[in-house]
């Protein structure tokens, strides 16, 4: 009897594949606070096959260890309907983003004026202009490939009811 194994070791690689190596393309991002609590205000542009941002945020709040994050993941085939993956909560958004985002994150903190990979972060006003999105430093590289939305709620765990910054990133996660 011959061995199905070469085979069922391909289809794994092949699976393992198609749920790696991260290459967003960046959509959209919209504002999802209707009270717009962290004045969120972002453009985002594309030069040369590469991603800038431009952004605006105020932290109402020091992010330290009583600042939670909701992160949903969601996809779609068709941009319209769209299933969730999984979600990601953490009790401290600073060190959730600096495990999963990484390098990625240290980069927009350095461009913003924060110290990068360090917790808290305080509240005050950030900007930061024609920031490279490198999306190969991300940590996490687990994403299927197609159209994906993650809807980022950063909240207090006091009350979570109030979102102290919420962005929704419409996000293509191309095959090269």
């Amino acid at each position: 009897m011959r061995s199905n194994f070469p085979f069922l070791l391909m289809v794994v690689i092949r699976v393992t594949y198609q749920f790696t190596h991260t290459n967003f393309v960046v959509k959209k991002l919209v504002d999802c606070d209707k009270r717009n609590v962290s004045k969120f205000y972002s453009n985002l542009r594309n030069e040369g096959g590469r991603q800038y941002l431009d952004f605006d945020a105020v932290f109402p709040k020091a992010m330290d260890e009583t600042v939670g994050v909701l992160c949903d993941i969601e996809t779609s085939l068709d941009e319209k309907v769209y299933a969730k993956l999984f979600t990601i909560r953490e009790r401290n958004c600073c060190a959730s983003m600096h495990k999963y985002m990484g390098e990625f994150a240290y980069a927009l903190e350095q461009s913003a004026g924060i110290a990068p990979g360090v917790c808290p972060i305080p509240k005050r006003k950030y900007r930061a202009r024609n920031h490279y999105l490198d999306f190969s430093k991300i940590s996490l590289q687990t994403f299927p490939f197609g159209h994906l939305r993650l809807t980022i709620k950063v909240v207090d765990n006091d009350a979570n009811s109030a979102v102290l910054f919420c962005i929704t990133c419409y996000i293509d996660n191309v095959l090269n």
